[in-house]
């Protein structure tokens, strides 16, 4: 089955890749929704949860299959397609960094279809990617370090483009520095100048600090999916001034660094990427971020237990309460649980007791 548009109508698709902003720039898409409409670009609804964070228009043209994989869905895009055809809209907007590992064939498959990416460096990525797996995905393991620097996304960004030259793919930095200008605002101006650059009101996504990364590897050993989102939106607000770190010792980084800054000059001198040369200086000027271990002192841990009954005392008591329950695998998951269960409580019920009273206060609050 072939798609088809009319010359007059287009579709831009952003394919992230991951840990490029994508959740901001969703979540601005979604709030100017009715903006963006009044521009002739549609971008279709999709939900999002109580963080900001989505998927993306994932669920506009992909679905699970039996195995659970997430392919390509050709009925979904003809449903897709004849709305765009009967809107005023010339252009649709997709947004989904499911997208990326699947863009060789949507960028084909999608008629009038051209891509939008942003460029990281590729030492970045490293750590970025390990952190989002202990938020989001329950990883408990300590990050390990490959031989050589990887430069997945940079490869498979190349492999577009190569493989699709009579197609059109705008790559823009993911600059920590753009002159003010975040990821959004960068993803904004390039989708349309007009619209005028957003000044950030919400933080989406944002990173853990050394604290409060490690304290959720250890907890993520419980599998405390009911909490995963009190405790994530706890542990975000927690902010020790520890953020600028690394887990990538001196002599590793330094070897890093050359592969990260050697690949990313090669692959802005191939392609066009809108701020690219900024991007290289960028990391040129770059100074390593103080190097932490990969553990949590008792004196760390009990700053942040103390956090947790101030900032909510419901998901505290909760946290406690499903503790009680649960057997610690490894020593320091024990540790951290003795912390927190191993208080002057005289039983459980009690402790339940406490919870209720907790709800009971902050369900006042909210109604005030």
């Amino acid at each position: 089955m072939s798609f088809s548009l009319p010359s007059s109508k287009r579709i831009i698709l952003h394919i992230g890749p991951p840990k490029t902003g994508s959740s901001a720039i969703q979540k601005f898409l979604l709030d100017n929704g009715t903006f963006l409409q009044q521009k002739g670009i549609y971008y279709p609804p999709h939900s999002i949860d109580k963080n900001g964070i989505s998927s993306g228009n994932q669920d506009a043209i992909l679905a699970h299959n039996d195995k659970g994989e997430l392919v390509i869905n050709r009925d979904k895009i003809t449903a897709l397609l004849n709305t765009f055809r009967m809107s005023n809209a010339n252009i649709l907007l997709l947004s989904s960094e499911a997208f990326f590992k699947r863009a060789n064939t949507l960028i084909r498959l999608l008629p009038n279809c051209e891509a939008i990416a942003f460029v990281r460096t590729p030492l970045d990525f490293v750590e970025s990617i390990y952190n989002q797996s202990v938020k989001r995905h329950f990883v408990t393991d300590k990050m390990r370090l490959p031989k050589a620097l990887g430069t997945y996304q940079l490869d498979k960004l190349a492999e577009l483009i190569d493989k699709n030259k009579e197609k059109k793919v705008r790559l823009l930095a993911y600059s920590q520095n753009n002159n003010g200008v975040d990821a959004v605002g960068t993803f904004v101006q390039a989708l349309d100048k007009s619209i005028p650059v957003p000044v950030a009101k919400q933080k989406i996504n944002t990173s853990y600090c050394h604290e409060a990364l490690q304290f959720k590897r250890l907890i993520n050993s419980f599998r405390l999916a009911s909490l995963d989102f009190d405790i994530d939106r706890v542990l975000q607000a927690y902010n020790p001034d520890t953020r600028s770190y690394t887990y990538i010792p001196p002599q590793i980084y330094k070897q890093y660094f050359s592969e990260a800054l050697q690949a990313l000059k090669d692959f802005c001198n191939k392609y066009p990427v809108d701020g690219g040369q900024s991007l290289v200086d960028e990391l040129k000027a770059s100074t390593p971020f103080v190097y932490k271990e990969q553990c949590l002192t008792g004196e760390e841990l009990a700053s942040i237990i103390e956090f947790f009954k101030r900032e909510s005392l419901t998901t505290y008591l909760e946290l406690r309460a499903a503790l009680m329950k649960q057997i610690a695998c490894s020593s320091d998951a024990k540790l951290i649980r003795q912390a927190i269960v191993d208080q002057n409580l005289k039983n459980r019920w009690s402790l339940y007791a406490q919870i209720v009273f907790a709800r009971g206060i902050k369900w006042r609050q909210k109604f005030k």
